[in-house]
């Protein structure tokens, strides 16, 4: 699980780069390997990662242009994919808070003990991305780094 100050630094640079112009997504991308800990930490079904999850709260258009990636074959490469596609038309905050308040979903897709689970936790990470709808994103990435 991502430590609170691994998230703090990751976001700092996040909006230390937007002062600078657009912030590029890649394959090294470190708010996106915090943010895809974050929602694997607990999952019942760990294989399978967070895509059925994302699935169910996206709106279709998002669901469609993930299921178009041919060369993403895997749950828990739409997972990724769903994240990077997020994060660039800047609505990632807005599903995290639906998922957040859907207790139903969270009881049966993530153990107590997940991350996304622990109001204290999801509290800290909502207010970390605060404004992160405002960042413009640029995706530049290769199909391994998503697989």
């Amino acid at each position: 699980m991502p430590s609170q100050e691994d998230m703090d630094l990751c976001t700092d640079k996040v909006y230390a780069q937007s002062l600078y112009g657009t912030v590029v997504l890649d394959g090294d991308s470190w708010l996106v390997y915090w943010l895809d800990r974050a929602l694997r930490h607990g999952l019942r079904t760990e294989r399978h990662g967070y895509w059925g999850t994302a699935r169910e709260l996206s709106h279709q258009d998002t669901v469609v242009v993930i299921h178009a990636l041919q060369s993403v074959l895997t749950s828990i490469g739409k997972g990724r994919a769903w994240l990077y596609h997020t994060l660039s038309e800047g609505s990632f905050e807005s599903y995290l808070a639906c998922l957040l308040r859907d207790t139903k979903t969270l009881k049966k897709q993530y153990f107590p003990h997940a991350l996304v689970r622990d109001a204290d936790k999801t509290n800290q990470l909502v207010n970390l991305l605060a404004g992160l709808e405002n960042v413009s994103f640029t995706l530049q990435l290769f199909k391994f780094f998503i697989l």
